[in-house]
């Protein structure tokens, strides 16, 4: 039977370690990942008690069963699904909010400039003699050109921007989920113990949350307090974290579309796909940067061409045929940072037919020149010191040494390019080369538009400025076979651009010895047409 002072003092202190336990709650409210603790209280019955103690059923008094987190396994696996839900549309609209400032600046937006410079434009189509009105719509034109210049670079920089947070996020993610394997492996006993094993329960179960707003993750509960941890809805995406190993996540920033890769110990490498989380939000939000990109560019071309189109059929104030107005056409070089030599290179005029390729240029020191490659597949020949392409000219200065590298970006549909060709406002083709006005005694609805249009010359006719321009012999003769317009020269602006049909010096006939017959006859005239003439 026990004493009744030991049965008080078991008492007393069984509760005082329960209000600690309560204390520590109370202490803990605001501690983020705390589980609130349980004490347990029990008998200490015969049963229970010291060998060498009597056997009564009046019992020994109440000791302390144990400290117990309270933990739902169901509830904490539905809020790791409502965390990644919730970070994905967060980081998300994070990102759109800074889209939305880009497309809708507080000044003005691409569609105000386009509106002021066509009224500016109908203004001066009134009066083109007016010198005011033509610098107002030249002012109209830098402003539009200035305006979606700024908003592609605004796009570029928010795009840069995402790509940055998700890099990070990444990092991020890899570092959780090594901090999470350290955690496991003191809990399943493979490390020694930094703290009780409640605090290292509650650790777990942190960084488990940290993970699920990164994106969305499949948890297994083991007894032992460990956990297998896999990447998207039923780990169908990949292994996380399996013992004591753990895999990582990158990201390939630089292609047109971002792609995510899942890299085991091994070094392996697996294409994955995020659903949900602030990963996910931040790769759908760059998706809408590109595609928001894209639709600017389209408008910039489509813009530049229309523009440049009227333009060239209108004439400016000295009377002259208008130009291009606007222009998207840029060439970029790149110098490599490994390179050893002292080489540079300058870059004249724009390559037709290389639009929206990228030349690399690689020196060889063993034959003395540089290989040339396109992304866009055309045959480019190795040079020394001149590259003479299409309308491009390169010319490399300075020493190179072997395995020197340049890269030459061409483009003409980036919006960031844009530029106004035209300063003087005199150069602005106001002024129409016709002028339809209709009768006022028509009364249909039909109207009239004069337009300038590419003439179809049918199929079969030559192009005599190509046939002419090049040398010919016996066996590498011209052969005219038409009852109709034998070619045509394109582009004749006076006589000299006709001189290439003046008189041949050679003439040779053949005709099949079968086909000839005794009445057929051959006659040649030869006209002197000046006393210098042969």
């Amino acid at each position: 039977m026990g004493d009744l002072f030991d049965i008080g003092k078991a008492g007393i202190s069984a509760y005082k370690s329960s209000l600690a336990a309560t204390g520590q709650n109370i202490a803990n409210v605001g501690t983020e990942g705390y589980s609130r603790r349980d004490a347990s209280i029990e008998e200490v019955s015969a049963a229970s008690a010291d060998v060498l103690s009597l056997s009564n059923s009046s019992g020994l008094g109440v000791r302390m069963g144990g400290i117990t987190r309270a933990f739902d396994q169901f509830l904490d696996l539905q809020l790791q699904n409502s965390s990644s839900s919730f970070s994905f549309s967060k980081s998300k609209s994070e990102v759109l909010n800074r889209l939305e400032s880009v497309l809708i600046p507080q000044s003005a937006t691409v569609g105000t400039r386009i509106g002021e410079f066509f009224d500016n434009l109908n203004d001066l189509a009134q009066d083109p003699s007016d010198v005011n009105l033509r610098a107002l719509a030249l002012s109209g034109a830098k402003g539009v050109s200035s305006e979606i210049t700024s908003l592609h670079a605004g796009l570029n920089d928010l795009r840069t921007v995402a790509h940055g947070t998700l890099e990070l996020a990444a990092g991020e993610f890899n570092n959780t989920l090594k901090n999470l394997s350290k955690v496991l492996n003191e809990i399943t006993g493979n490390a020694n113990k930094t703290g009780s094993q409640n605090a290292l329960l509650d650790q777990r179960d942190k960084l488990l949350s940290e993970l699920s707003e990164f994106s969305e993750i499949s948890v297994d509960y083991h007894g032992n307090g460990g956990v297998s941890v896999s990447l998207g809805k039923l780990g169908s995406a990949g292994n996380l974290l399996e013992g004591n190993s753990f895999n990582t996540i990158s990201f390939d920033t630089n292609m047109q579309n971002i792609k995510a890769y899942l890299s085991d110990t091994s070094g392996g490498t697996t294409s994955i796909h995020f659903s949900s989380g602030q990963l996910a939000g931040l790769v759908s939000a760059d998706a809408l940067i590109g595609s928001t990109v894209t639709e600017v560019n389209s408008l910039a071309t489509k813009f530049v061409n229309e523009m440049n189109a009227i333009h060239k059929m209108g004439i400016d104030l000295n009377g002259v045929r208008g130009t291009d107005i606007f222009s998207l056409q840029n060439v970029a070089a790149t110098k490599s940072l490994a390179n050893s030599g002292t080489s540079s290179i300058r870059i004249e005029g724009y390559p037709k037919g290389f639009s929206d390729a990228k030349l690399e240029m690689v020196f060889s020191s063993e034959r003395g020149t540089w290989g040339v490659t396109s992304s866009n597949g055309k045959a480019v020949k190795d040079f020394s010191s001149n590259l003479d392409l299409s309308g491009l000219t390169v010319i490399v200065q300075g020493e190179p040494k072997n395995g020197d590298k340049f890269s030459i970006d061409i483009s003409d549909t980036t919006a960031t390019n844009m530029r106004l060709l035209i300063s003087d406002g005199n150069k602005l083709a106001a002024a129409g080369l016709h002028t339809v006005v209709a009768d006022l005694k028509n009364s249909s609805t039909a109207e009239l538009e004069i337009g300038y249009f590419k003439e179809d010359l049918g199929i079969g006719v030559s192009d005599l400025q190509s046939l002419f321009s090049e040398s010919r012999n016996a066996a590498n003769p011209i052969r005219f076979n038409s009852s109709g317009a034998l070619g045509v020269i394109e582009n004749v602006d006076s006589l000299k651009d006709i001189s290439i049909l003046n008189s041949q010096s050679n003439l040779r006939i053949s005709i099949d010895f079968n086909n000839l017959s005794s009445s057929d006859n051959l006659t040649v005239n030869l006209t002197k047409l000046s006393d210098n003439s042969e």
